[in-house]
């Protein structure tokens, strides 16, 4: 092995141009790989981001379908008492909070965690102290904090002396003890926390809080548990199980307990949407290292062609054939050593590009940037990918060049052992064609859908409606106070001058955020009667259709007589109208909602019909109510103004309005329609840009592999074209031909990709916006396209093929 290792480097050395190329190519096709891998591995493989020691940790919650769901706090608290499997059990529940330091209000994202949270979990504070089991006692009694380590840089400027400050935190004021460390962001990787307070102080953080923390049916925790040593998680599992029987029994519920899960953090971590997610990103880029393969088994059939006389020789003199097949499989592994180790050093340059696309998320969406290092498993998936590639692309051209006839092969001259044509580096080549018009397509068709979905505005004048969210709840408003406050806002609000209209929503139908409900048509629900259908619904304020340019076709807006403790009313749209009632006019019907438990709400009168508006992202108009928000009250709305051109100013504006009413509360998420429509559609263009990314790359490596196989042809039939050229044949007879060879080629590519193409984009269809999967101008126009860089890719080779000497040609070899 050794002496073929020294053998295959100075072989390699003696055609740098060769081993360079080779080596460039794989480079491409493993860095990807493993940059896309290094993410896979940050994100879901690797432990919990900033906890060292995650391996006994294991979530338990109810079970739903094999996954632990939250649990009630009280619940928790019997756990934590009676469970004797664990050293610690700990409770944490993500909340947003405003804040307001030196007088500027805003939202962050923090957590109501118990007091051995930071202990469970084995985290040591950067700066002073972390919650403590004292801070958890006594509701209320101890408004103390500990912030993340990015808020404490932004909004503290890192100061080691913040312990003993103070901050205003939904409108109460609050200690801060300490600084979480660099790295840790919670039980989520890559999730930014700014703040962390103990969970005895969320009666005084929220109007709901009290209900939180004694209601037994409010499932609003998750719970973390370290095992003991020497406990498995199949104890854990049984004495979970019984003390799910005891609570049931104990509390006398209407409905038994379901069961307590226990699984493990990092396995939990490591399955579900987001593995499939990574698989899917991984089956794209492998495509691209398939490519590269395929390109690197052509170069070496070239130079195998090249080498014909040398193993000849070598066979001839009684080596075996399997000798030689090793020599030349080690010659591919070490060219696959070497792309390797380059493509190692390119995806750390990779992963930064990759982490730029997974920022291109919504506001309110900050990321802890993970640590995408390279670890002992990236560079064992590295060395294992390298290793797989050289036998994938070596194998075949060693077995192909070490079947020569030796007596042609040996004889000075003989034109019969030069060029044959050969099926394996033809196929090879239309391998390339055929992914890379798959990769091509399937990024035109992401491509198209997510323009369609950018253009396609139910409202002419998206840019002219702002949205602003704001969340009196956080303040603990109560709903006599909240209800004031919207309706002073907007009061205050329509006065500003350029504001046409306004009103608050919870959503905005169009932008793809509205919820849904159950509802039961007055007269259904007799025996026989239509089952509850689901529908879209909305709560919104008077103002709202004129805001958002719906206007009412039938009856009348909510107006001030829709108070709370009036008779319930409800707006629906056509498609719900010619639904429900088909053929009758719904003005006067009644209708009622049902929970998620199955309860009937008390019945509502429709007072009005509004106008259908398609949802942005399907397309399709759906049955939708509309809800008065005066008898509907939610915690948190959003703002929606109509007003000029100067979106900025009339944006400002409202802020100070806000600001005048309450100058703790945040504006949140505020900007045009047309932008959080496009920050709602992050994720496709996430996909679209990583598709173009990879298909831009495979066309690249596929235009270089038609290259080498017809230039590889051309030097190869030097004799032939002199003989050709002698007898008569035109120049442009042999460019003609070259040309006609390298197309070849790309058509049957072409073919195959399109009948792959048809199969693969069925998968997807449903997610395609505004195009058919089949849609002839984007198969056609790829199709176009990659025959233009065929001949592009075989013009060179053509060209050079014409400007053979007849003469130089007829004594070659």
């Amino acid at each position: 092995m050794l002496e073929d290792i020294r053998y295959g480097i100075r072989t390699l050395s003696k055609s740098p141009g060769f081993t360079l190329l080779a080596v460039l190519i794989l480079a491409v096709g493993v860095g990807t790989n493993t940059a896309v891998f290094s993410l896979v591995n940050a994100s879901v493989l690797r432990p919990v981001s900033g906890i060292e020691d995650s391996e006994g940790l294991v979530v338990v919650g109810e079970r739903h379908d094999g996954t632990p769901f939250p649990i009630s706090y009280p619940d928790y608290l019997d756990l934590s008492q009676r469970a004797t499997a664990f050293d610690g059990l700990l409770s944490t529940r993500d909340a947003t909070f405003s804040i307001n330091v030196e007088g500027e209000p805003e939202r962050v994202r923090g957590s109501l965690v118990s007091g051995n949270y930071f202990s469970v979990l084995g985290i040591d504070p950067l700066v002073g102290r972390t919650i403590l089991s004292e801070d958890d006692r006594g509701p209320g009694e101890h408004p103390v904090a500990v912030l993340g380590y990015g808020f404490w840089q932004s909004r503290f400027g890192a100061d080691p002396r913040v312990p003993g400050r103070t901050l205003k935190l939904n409108g109460r004021i609050f200690t801060i003890v300490g600084v979480a460390p660099e790295g840790f962001g919670g039980l989520d990787s890559g999730k930014r926390r700014d703040v962390w307070v103990p969970r005895s102080m969320e009666a005084q953080l929220s109007s709901e809080g009290k209900e939180a923390l004694t209601g037994r049916e409010l499932a609003s925790v998750t719970v973390v548990g370290r095992l003991k040593e020497g406990t498995g998680i199949d104890r854990a599992q049984a004495e979970m199980s019984a003390l799910a029987d005891q609570l049931a029994s104990a509390y006398k519920r209407r409905t038994p307990l379901g069961d307590f899960e226990v699984r493990e953090l990092n396995r939990l971590r490591s399955g579900g949407e987001d593995l499939l997610a990574a698989l899917a990103v991984m089956i794209v880029v492998s495509l691209i290292l398939v490519i590269a393969c395929a390109n690197v088994a052509n170069l070496l059939l070239a130079r195998a062609g090249a080498r014909k006389r040398e193993i000849a020789v070598r066979l001839a003199m009684g080596a075996g054939r399997a000798r030689l097949v090793r020599q030349l499989v080690t010659e591919s592994l070490l060219l696959s050593l070497a792309g390797g180790g380059a493509g190692l050093l390119l995806s750390l340059w990779a992963t930064d590009l990759i982490w730029m696309l997974i920022s291109m998320g919504a506001p309110g969406e900050d990321l802890l940037r993970l640590d995408i290092g390279i670890d002992l498993r990236v560079l064992g998936y590295t060395l294992g990918l390298s290793f797989m590639t050289g036998l994938m692309f070596g194998l075949a051209p060693a077995l192909q060049a070490t079947k020569v006839d030796l007596i042609s092969a040996l004889k000075e001259g003989d034109h019969s052992a030069g060029y044959r044509r050969s099926r394996l580096r033809s196929g090879l080549a239309i391998s390339q064609i055929s992914v890379s018009l798959v990769l091509l397509i399937l990024s035109a068709l992401f491509v198209m859908a997510t323009l369609n979905q950018l253009a396609g505005k139910s409202i002419p004048d998206d840019r002219n409606i702002l949205l602003l969210s704001v969340a009196p709840g956080d303040q603990g408003y109560t709903e006599a106070r909240g209800t004031r406050f919207y309706s002073s806002l907007l009061e205050n609000v329509r006065d500003v001058p350029g504001v046409e209209s306004a009103g608050v929503a919870d959503s905005v139908q169009i932008s793809g955020t509205s919820g849904d409900v159950r509802v039961q048509v007055e007269g259904n629900d007799r025996p026989g009667g239509k089952s509850p259908t689901r529908v879209s619904a909305q709560t919104v304020s008077a103002g709202y259709f004129t805001a958002m340019g719906f206007p009412v076709v039938q009856g009348r807006e909510f107006n001030d007589d829709d108070r709370s403790g009036a008779p319930g009313v409800v707006m629906v749209n056509e498609t719900m109208a010619r639904t429900s009632w088909p053929g009758e006019s719904p003005s006067g019907k009644r209708l009622r909602t049902q929970n998620y438990e199955g309860k009937n709400g008390a019945f509502l009168q429709v007072v009005g019909v509004v106008r259908d508006a398609n949802d942005r992202f399907s397309g399709k108009a759906v049955p939708s109510i509309y809800l008065p928000v005066s008898q509907n009250y939610l915690p948190e709305m959003m703002l929606v103004v109509k007003g000029g051109a100067d979106g900025q100013a009339l944006l400002a504006a409202v802020k100070r309005e806000v600001r005048a009413l309450d100058p703790d509360l945040p504006v949140f998420n505020a900007g045009t329609l047309s932008e959080h429509s496009r920050q709602l559609l992050a994720t496709e263009r996430q996909i679209s840009t990583f598709v173009t990314l990879a298909g831009l790359i495979a066309l690249a490596l596929a235009s270089i592999g038609i290259y080498g196989v017809i230039s590889y042809s051309v030097s190869q039939r030097t004799h032939e074209i002199g003989v050709r050229m002698a007898v008569g044949a035109r120049p442009a007879d042999v460019f003609q031909m070259v040309l006609g060879e390298g197309l070849r080629l790309a058509l049957i590519g072409i073919a195959i990709g399109i009948v792959i193409s048809a199969l693969v984009t069925r998968v997807i269809a449903s997610e395609l916006y505004g195009v058919s999967a089949l849609d002839p101008r984007i198969y056609g126009g790829i199709a176009l396209l990659l025959i233009c860089v065929s001949a592009v890719a075989s013009y060179l080779p053509a060209r050079r093929a014409t400007r053979v000497d007849p003469m130089v040609a007829l004594r070659y070899e």
